[in-house]
């Protein structure tokens, strides 16, 4: 078994190691990766791994390398004066995740047995698999993120779209229709399924899974499917969101009877209550309603203004989000007095300690039978909720653990957090996947998605 198992035996002796949990500055690289070095691929210039996809003629995309000052989060909301505001900060994620983290270094946790004697696998693994597909000091390495998923293959396709901008088109501008197309991009994908694939309108290759959802997405953008104006298709609006069906999306996603992705339906009810969420926040998003806008928003801000480069403040972009973005979560999502918590389930490791237990009922399911194939659960049911916290606080001790590791390697520098997601952790669990579920390649618990888990 390895570090997680599903419970179903007498737990093993709890360990007594305490969780040391580091939230690591984040830095912007450019760069793309591809998953599990395939034969013949050559390591880039810059040290990074190259599908074979590339030449001197394509253009990177101009993310240069900035330092960026830490910034301290503000404290979060009183929970007990506030839980929905608590709940919602940047803060508690951390918090609240640290809870459940606890509780597995001590194996008490209601779902899984944790056996940390097999961390110095893991971290082992991940480190051999930065090693293997990037040059010391690894400083080419990119953050994790949408942009990596839109280098599929070795091509830069943001760059490439940014080229084809006539030069009457300022960075602003430029800015605010990344923005648009990375929001509607990031929020189409919640899983695409174990059958379903997209083949590019304009190379022909075929793509799966979040990389197949962003090359559709991004063909879809430059179709102009999502905006309103007919003298710029390349934004998206709320006039040209609300045009949007269920149909007309399946088509966009190429999702047909054999190729179907999951939640179509729910991916374009998401998509319209984005349309309404943008038109009801115009100091955000505008009068057009578009997600760029809120670059004018984030630029303008006291906050931003308050050095001499413009530096976008974290918790000032997560207020946007958080409240701009309110209205896009479904009613079934958890709320606590009329405010929904978006993505967020109550787990029942964390009710004790926050004073929540009336929310009990939220995250409990019981008369599950024991299966042998990878079993399906609700995206609120207790054992998914608990999985996903404890994996944000495992993910902080790999993150020490592997810069540990690679210290001889690293000259002085330290891998972030987004960097360990996209050349370690992220890419080695597909490759897990891929040897020990050939057929479908998923992680081994499935989410039963309606399209709007992420």
């Amino acid at each position: 078994m390895g570090l997680f198992s599903r419970k179903e035996k007498v737990p093993r002796v709890a360990a007594n190691a305490k969780p040391s949990i580091n939230t690591s500055d984040v830095s912007v690289h450019s760069g793309a990766s591809s998953l599990k070095s395939p034969p013949g691929t050559t390591r880039g210039g810059f040290g990074r791994v190259s599908g074979g996809n590339t030449n001197p003629n394509t253009p990177l995309t101009p993310f240069s390398p900035v330092s960026i000052p830490k910034i301290d989060l503000p404290r979060p909301p009183d929970p007990q004066l506030d839980p929905a505001g608590y709940l919602r900060s940047l803060g508690a994620v951390r918090e609240r995740s640290r809870i459940v983290t606890d509780k597995a270094l001590r194996n008490e946790l209601n779902h899984f047995d944790v056996d940390l004697n097999k961390f110095p696998d893991v971290v082992s693994f991940v480190s051999c698999i930065i090693k293997r597909d990037f040059d010391a000091p690894f400083t080419s390495i990119p953050s994790h993120g949408r942009h990596q998923h839109f280098c599929v293959g070795g091509r830069d396709r943001i760059a490439h779209l940014l080229s084809t901008f006539p030069d009457d088109i300022d960075n602003t501008e430029k800015c605010r229709r990344m923005v648009d197309l990375f929001l509607v991009s990031v929020l189409l994908d919640a899983g695409a399924g174990t059958q379903w694939s997209y083949k590019s309108t304009e190379n022909n290759r075929i793509y799966r899974r979040s990389e197949g959802i962003a090359v559709a997405s991004l063909e879809m953008f430059k179709s102009g499917m999502f905006s309103s104006d007919k003298s710029n298709k390349y934004q998206v609006d709320t006039d040209g969101l609300l045009t949007l069906t269920p149909e007309k999306l399946a088509a966009g996603l190429q999702s047909k009877p054999g190729n179907e992705m999951a939640g179509v339906e729910g991916r374009t009810q998401l998509l319209i209550r984005l349309a309404d969420a943008l038109e009801k926040k115009p100091e955000f998003f505008g009068r057009d309603g578009r997600p760029g806008r809120m670059v004018d928003y984030l630029l303008s801000h006291p906050s931003t203004q308050a050095s001499s480069m413009p530096i976008v403040a974290l918790p000032t972009l997560w207020n946007v989000l958080m409240n701009g973005l309110a209205p896009i979560w479904p009613p079934s999502r958890t709320a606590i007095n009329g405010i929904s918590l978006g993505d967020a389930c109550l787990a029942a490791a964390c009710l004790k300690q926050r004073g929540l237990q009336n929310y009990a009922d939220y995250c409990r399911r019981t008369g599950v039978k024991g299966v042998e194939v990878a079993p399906m659960f609700e995206p609120s049911d207790d054992v998914i909720v608990e999985w996903r916290g404890v994996t944000v606080g495992l993910l902080d001790k790999l993150l020490i653990e592997v810069n540990k590791s690679l210290r001889n390697d690293l000259g002085g520098n330290e891998l972030t957090l987004a960097q360990l997601l996209e050349a370690g952790s992220w890419k080695g669990g597909r490759e897990i996947a891929e040897v020990s579920r050939p057929n479908t390649k998923e992680p081994p618990i499935l989410i039963d998605s309606d399209g709007t888990v992420f």
